[in-house]
């Protein structure tokens, strides 16, 4: 099967103004999407991981996409299993110059997800 990219959303209580260092932060966007791969991989049941990440990006309604990479219809059920079974993801970013950094607390859309995974289940032709 040809690789199918697809995102995960991600959303936070933001502190003011933290999403929007985050938009033109590339080393905080960096650090968040190195914490992200990190969660999909470790998670992961063979521990490295099947669906790896494409890009990081912030969206206009106060979220974080994160767009990943599936191959096949076993490795979208694998990230099911992590997104399913996992508790909020602890990030902290460096912060803006001679502030304290900043930690965010990061949890999947779920809803998002479902429909994503639906969707995602449907495009995908091989079941292996």
């Amino acid at each position: 099967a040809g690789d199918f990219h697809t995102e995960i959303r991600l959303t936070a209580d933001w502190k003011e103004g933290q999403l929007d260092r985050l938009a033109v932060s590339n080393d905080d966007l960096q650090i968040l999407a190195s914490a992200v791969s990190d969660k999909l991989s470790s998670d992961s049941s063979s521990g490295t991981s099947s669906f790896p990440l494409a890009g990081l990006f912030v969206d206009d309604d106060d979220a974080v996409l994160a767009r990943v990479c599936i191959a096949e219809v076993g490795c979208l059920h694998e990230m099911r299993e992590v997104v399913f079974g996992s508790q909020n993801l602890h990030v902290t970013t460096r912060g803006a110059p001679q502030t304290e950094s900043d930690e965010i607390k990061l949890r999947f859309d779920m809803t998002h997800f479902a429909e994503m995974y639906e969707d995602a289940l449907c495009s995908l032709e091989e079941l292996t």
